[in-house]
């Protein structure tokens, strides 16, 4: 396949087809909508407050014209206040703001002008640095370090499933719920862990010998 990577290292290709892979299915995730759930409550909540308070609420603004005369310098009440936002949702979500500004004035931007929906997709887009944070947190930990094993990188995810399985239904039997967990996972991934593995991370919800 002919692509921007040709004569890039076969293990580079590896890592991005990988990555490619988690990015499509991390969107589906339990454990992905739950907490962008929770951060995005958060931020939007802060940003409400101060929208009100700078009285920067406009419904039917014009977002590509504001947006472009925020990035232009403009220097109007508007501009610098929906600027400032920006800057500060870049340090509270800890973004490198050369690099996330952008989508951060576009959030905020789309949310004064009332429009929810197309400011969600900019918000995706700033979260994906707690998702790689996230997965470089579940790399597998070298064998033996700090005396234990590595993680598996599904333990979080099947935990979670099996708590909603298992609070939807609490006489699931342990089997059973096993066998939930391991069929949703199979949906997602290739690497799913053996349902030995998942009935010992089950002990959580049974006493297992």
């Amino acid at each position: 396949m002919n692509d921007f990577y040709d004569g890039w290292p076969h293990g580079f290709i590896k890592k991005i087809e990988q990555a490619r892979h988690l990015d499509e299915v991390s969107r589906t995730s339990p454990l992905y909508i739950s907490n962008r759930a929770r951060i995005y409550s958060t931020a939007i909540t802060w940003l409400m407050t101060e929208l009100e308070n700078r009285q920067l609420f406009e419904s039917g603004l014009d977002v590509e014209r504001v947006v472009k005369s925020c990035l232009a310098g403009d220097t109007t009440v508007q501009c610098e206040g929906l600027r400032e936002l920006a800057a500060e949702g870049c340090r509270k979500m800890r973004l490198a703001e050369d690099v996330f500004f952008f989508n951060w004035l576009n959030f905020v931007v789309r949310i004064a002008a009332g429009d929810e929906e197309s400011a969600a997709h900019f918000f995706d887009n700033l979260v994906r640095q707690a998702v790689l944070v996230y997965r470089l947190m579940q790399q597998p930990r070298e064998t033996g370090k700090m005396g234990g094993h590595p993680v598996n990188r599904h333990k979080e995810e099947a935990l979670l499933l099996a708590k909603k399985y298992h609070a939807d239904n609490p006489d699931v039997v342990k089997t059973r719920l096993v066998q939930l967990v391991i069929s949703d996972l199979k949906v997602k991934y290739i690497d799913i862990p053996h349902s030995s593995t998942v009935r010992k991370w089950l002990t959580v919800f049974y006493k297992m010998n």
